[in-house]
């Protein structure tokens, strides 16, 4: 279903779709974030291996350093273009949305 599928009078319907989106949304950035984290711990294991070596050649370790910088750079960016997305979606929320959700949040933190 569309938004256009809805009725411009049945608004809670709407609401109820826009807030499934949203929620749709979120879901996917982060699952796309954790995957991106677990998919580079082995890939750091692989480089610490080099590191912790006493026969890596300065080739070696120059080529590690070079992919664990890389590895932290792509990181950073999926972080930030996370955190940039999930602001656009909470952009278009209405207000009410988001304090009944922080307000919830404290609750089940308590």
């Amino acid at each position: 279903m569309t938004r256009q599928d809805y009725d411009d009078s049945d608004d809670a319907a709407i609401q109820d779709y826009e807030l499934l989106c949203r929620t749709l949304s979120f879901a996917d950035l982060g699952d796309r974030l954790v995957r991106l984290m677990f998919d580079t711990g082995p890939r750091l294991d692989t480089l610490r291996a080099v590191f912790e070596r006493a026969s890596a050649t300065p080739e070696e370790l120059r080529a590690a350093g070079i992919a664990a910088g890389r590895m932290l750079g792509d990181l950073d960016d999926a972080i930030r273009e996370t955190g940039v997305s999930m602001l656009a979606i909470t952009s278009t929320a209405p207000v009410e949305e988001l304090v009944r959700k922080r307000r919830g949040a404290y609750r089940l933190g308590s």
